[in-house]
């Protein structure tokens, strides 16, 4: 028996039905966007039911190192001690195309970066009336 034809699968279909775990939101590609979907749930674990009850997203597939939790930091507080961290992982998937200070993974890094990383919300005004911004100090 050929070994593309192993249990009726020729080699192109097999293929096909490849899994690839940094495709953690499940649309067939790995982008920005799964980046963005480990980042929204550091710090959860997919045990633990108020974690999982808290998120319409798949902790499970945003665990990437299968160790429980969601972890955005190789050493220090926040990590889990493997020397390793969920998002470094999809970070050293991604490559360049996540670029330093995208914090808003929108693929550029500008003043909307700032914004996230800062916890600024800038409201959509197409009426032409002034918005007026209240910030609060870290």
């Amino acid at each position: 028996m050929a070994q593309t034809a192993i249990l009726g699968f020729t080699q192109s279909q097999a293929d096909a039905k490849k899994f690839n775990k940094f495709d953690v939101n499940n649309d067939g590609v790995v982008t920005r966007a799964d980046a963005q979907y480990v980042d929204h749930n550091v710090g959860k674990n997919y045990t633990n039911l108020n974690d999982a009850l808290s998120t319409n997203d798949d902790l499970v597939a945003a665990e990437l190192q299968d160790n429980n939790s969601i972890t955005h930091t190789i050493t220090g507080p926040g990590s889990d001690g493997t020397g390793d961290s969920d998002f470094h992982m999809m970070r050293v998937a991604l490559g360049a195309s996540l670029r330093d200070g995208d914090g808003n993974f929108d693929g550029q890094v500008n003043t909307g970066d700032f914004n996230v990383l800062a916890g600024i919300s800038i409201p959509v005004d197409t009426s032409g009336a002034k918005v007026i911004l209240t910030l609060t100090a870290w």
